[in-house]
């Protein structure tokens, strides 16, 4: 799960939605909660900057392990933790990078056997890099790789995904030569070794990655907002085969009349089918749920009715199908 503050705009970009690190995932139940529920354990740790945006998961053996950033001295540090199931703190781990530039962590994962895989923002003094990180189950430092795009600007990661085989991929936006930012996806192997890398690129304006997922077969899926002007962007979802990093398909769904559309998370049902909430945009942000067949076939796509401003921001499907987003509507009363 990711908990996202929007502010943080590494690109400056005018697209609230290429917000990228996907930092705008606001899960409502974690930032607004008033009051717990059968509450067994709490725990604090770190000192998180005003740009808070913070990914968690949980290992196979029910241990919680979180991504945020931590302020040390004047500038923020990629922050990792491993939570114990009974709430005890296992161990903590900074990325220290440059003390004068701030670096955060994006997203993260855990394999069957306990080690941790991130994506975070590093900062290299000039521009941000991607850094994708293995952590071993006691929380020492594998190995290490950084992105730096074509542009040689800000490349910012947004999402990690592993597939069964226990290889890696990471999206998010990253600048190309003269195509401002674009979609872009690495594979790795479980060493570090990278496999591929693709881009894409819509008529060279912003184009940011904020989810990626693969299905059981090994196709890699990839969603984001990507612009037709500066003042429309679409929902892009992009398919690759996961062993070569061909693109084997594009759907774009844009919403009626012009606005910033942009997906917030995507996930993939047991009949392979591609779900994505997000917010569709046409004057009013309205909370919107896509549901594509494996082929990028679009099979429904519902909003939340009123006139109110609404987004979604987190997507699962059970066992069954069913298909539960969540997100927020503003009531109009505050």
């Amino acid at each position: 799960m990711k908990t996202h503050n929007p502010q943080l705009k590494p690109l400056s970009l005018s697209f609230e939605r290429i917000t990228l690190i996907s930092l705008l995932s606001l899960f409502v139940s974690s930032l607004f909660s008033q009051s717990y529920i059968n509450t067994k354990w709490k725990q604090y740790s770190a000192n998180p900057a005003t740009y808070d945006n913070a990914a968690s998961a949980v290992t196979s053996n029910g241990d919680i392990v979180t991504t945020a950033n931590n302020l040390i001295g004047a500038a923020t540090q990629i922050y990792l933790n491993r939570i114990q199931s009974n709430g005890t703190m296992a161990w903590q781990q900074n990325c220290t990078g440059s003390p004068s530039n701030n670096n955060y962590g994006s997203d993260i994962k855990a394999d069957a056997s306990g080690n941790i895989y991130t994506c975070g923002a590093y900062h290299n003094g000039t521009n941000y890099n991607y850094r994708i990180a293995k952590y071993l189950a006691n929380g020492s430092l594998s190995w290490q790789q950084f992105y730096n795009g074509p542009g040689n600007n800000d490349d910012i990661p947004s999402a990690i995904e592993l597939d069964n085989s226990g290889n890696i991929y990471v999206t998010g936006s990253s600048y190309g030569l003269n195509t401002m930012p674009d979609f872009a996806t690495l594979k790795f192997s479980n060493s570090g070794n990278q496999i591929w890398i693709s881009r894409y690129n819509f008529a060279n304006l912003p184009d940011g990655a904020s989810d990626i997922c693969v299905d059981g077969s090994g196709n890699v899926f990839v969603t984001g907002s990507s612009a037709t002007s500066f003042f429309n962007a679409d929902v892009a979802i992009v398919k690759y085969n996961g062993n070569t990093g061909a693109q084997l398909n594009v759907y774009r769904h844009s919403y009626a009349g012009n606005g910033l559309d942009g997906a917030a998370e995507m996930c993939i049902d047991n009949s392979n089918n591609i779900l994505i909430t997000g917010s569709f945009d046409n004057g009013t942000k309205k909370f919107g749920t896509l549901k594509l067949s494996n082929s990028l076939a679009q099979t429904w796509f519902n909003t939340v009715t009123g006139a109110q401003t609404s987004e979604g921001n987190g997507i699962h499907s059970d066992n069954s199908g069913a298909v539960v987003s969540v997100g927020y509507r503003n009531n109009g009363a505050g």
